[in-house]
Parts: structure tokens; sequence; C-alpha cells
């Protein structure tokens, strides 16, 4: 017999072997790893699970149209930045005032302190100007949270009172507070996207085994902050999703590198100084790279973002969240 055949037999003996011994009847079956979010502890499963069911509303249903229609028809209506919020664009400047757009913020902490109280009904809506740039109007939303309602002038345009206009809208929102706009299947723009049913926080089935006094949460479902170490500040990350231009993925600000992260364009920033250990990394998710000749001969192209701000751990640790995101991402479909 041949050396090379003797040797090959001799192999896969030894594996059939150690796959005997593996299987023995009665022998114990390895642990499966805790499952997302429940090895985390009740209480930030209860923090997630909140996220979870505002995760499902479009922002945009608390716009009520006939208060929008006061100021002007919209000329669109939909996520514009962050999905926690949404903007209805007037396309030009609106009357004396010159508005541009109206934004609903959710997400907001509760600060019975803020601004100044305004009672429609025996409902609270708290007004701050901002100098004649815009108006906020808050309102509670539940006992975790509250929302704003900001209406804006032009750039450049000159101040103007806006607290009118915020707080009219903002009374048209009340009654529609108690309901759910459906993200799913909207018909505002933007809106129900693949990025905006992501859960963010997912990532720590894979970052967060094997890390007892994991702290994560926040008020936005449309990202995750989280602290691998609730004593330690250097293993905090901030993930968040927007909407936003292209721009954010090009070349930008010295020290910026491009790379891909899971066949997508992404850029990151590594820190300096006393923050060299911190890092800001971006993915966009539904993009592609464009030269730097077409980005200035070109329009800018709005994409999906995913923006991930690490403390410590450098961009080795942002890069690690990043690929577990596109992973996530791509198994939505």
């Amino acid at each position: 017999m041949r050396p090379v055949r003797m040797a090959t037999m001799a192999i896969l003996m030894a594996i059939g072997l150690a796959g005997c011994a593996t299987q023995a009847p009665g022998d114990p079956q390895p642990a499966a790893a805790p499952q997302y979010p429940d090895f985390l502890g009740p209480k930030i499963v209860s923090k997630l699970a909140y996220l979870d069911s505002l995760r499902t509303i479009d922002p945009c249903g608390y716009l009520d149209p006939a208060a929008l229609d006061r100021i002007a028809r919209p000329a669109s209506i939909g996520a514009d930045g962050e999905y926690n919020s949404c903007t209805a664009a007037f396309g030009t400047e609106v009357g004396p005032k010159r508005i541009a757009k109206v934004e609903f913020d959710m997400g907001m902490i509760n600060q019975p302190g803020f601004g100044t109280p305004v009672d429609v009904n025996g409902t609270t809506i708290r007004v701050a100007d901002a100098g004649g740039e815009f108006c906020s109007a808050h309102l509670k939303f539940d006992d975790q949270q509250a929302v704003a309602i900001r209406v804006f002038t032009a750039p450049l345009a000159p101040r103007a009172d806006l607290c009118p206009e915020a707080i009219d809208i903002a009374t048209a929102s009340i009654p529609l507070l108690g309901t759910r706009p459906s993200r799913a299947g909207s018909t505002h723009a933007h809106i129900d996207t693949r990025l905006s049913r992501l859960d963010a926080c997912d990532v720590l089935q894979t970052l967060g085994q094997g890390h007892p006094d994991l702290d994560a949460g926040g008020l936005n479902p449309w990202g995750c902050w989280f602290r691998l170490d609730r004593s330690d500040e250097s293993t905090q990350q901030q993930i968040a999703f927007l909407r936003a231009t292209d721009t954010h993925i090009g070349k930008g600000m010295s020290g910026d590198e491009l790379t891909e992260i899971g066949g997508f364009p992404a850029k990151y920033l590594a820190g300096t100084g006393r923050y060299s250990a911190s890092c800001e990394l971006m993915v966009g998710v539904d993009a592609q790279r464009r030269t730097k000749r077409e980005r200035i001969t070109g329009p800018d192209i709005d994409i999906e973002l995913i923006r991930i701000n690490t403390t410590g751990g450098g961009c080795d640790n942002a890069k690690a969240t990043a690929t577990e995101l596109v992973r996530l991402y791509k198994l939505l479909g």
C-alpha cells in the first residue's frame, strides 16, 4: 500500500474515532449561548421592550395634516435625519415669517420645568423660543418620555415669533398621541425602510456575552447606547441610525479613513490626544462609493447611515460593532 493512501486512511480513522467519542449516547450537550435580550437582566430587558414598542411607530403620523395646511401644504413629509423624527418641509419659504419646515421629534426626556407652560384644555404644552430661529413645543408622550414639535424659519431669515404656530400644531397633535401610527407600510417618505426596522441593541447577542455588568438602553429605538461594564466608561458605545447624504462616507476632515464594512462604503475617524482611544465610524448600508468628481458634479444622494461612536478601544471596537450590525441588516432582506 502506498504511504499516501496509508496516511489518508489513518486520518480518516482518527476522525471517525473522534466523532464516535463526541457523539456517545448520554453525554451532556454543550449549553446554548443565552439569547438576547434575556441574558441582560430584567431591568434592561424591560427598557429594550419599551423601545421595541416604539420602533413600530411612524412619527409622521403625529403631525396633523390640517394643522400643517394652516401654514401651507407641505412639499414633503418624511424622515430627514434621525429616524425618531419626522420633517414636514414646505419647499419654499412661507409667509411673512418665512417658515421653512416643521419637525416632530420623539425620544425627548420629560422635563417638567422646561420652557413656559401653556394649558390647552387641561393638557400642558411647554414652549420655548430659540431666539426666533425656531420655537419648540413639548408634550408628555408617556411616563418615560416627551415629544417636541419645532417650527423653523428659513436659513438667514429675519427672527420671528414662531411659537403661535408651534402651539397650534402641538394642540392638534394632542389627541393623536394616544394612537400608534404604523411604520410598516407608511406612505411617508423614507419611513418604512430596512434600517428603521433593525434593533441596534441586537449586537449585544454577540458583543454582550460574558459581560454580567453590562448596561444598555436609552430613549431612542433607532439606535443603542451601551457599556459592556457599567462602571467603565471606556467600554461605552453609541449607535445611531440616520438618513443623510452620502457626503458622510466620502473623504472629509483630515484624518478620515475610507474603508468597507460588509461590502458597504464606510469612513472612520480615530480620536487624537486625550481622546485617542475613541472612534467615530459611519457605514452607508445602501450606498456606493462615489469619486470626488462625482460627488462635486452630481447631486447629493440620500442614504441610510449607521453611525458608531466608541469611547475606548479605538476603531477596532467600532469596526467589530459595524460588522455585526451590517450582518444583521442583511438578514432583514
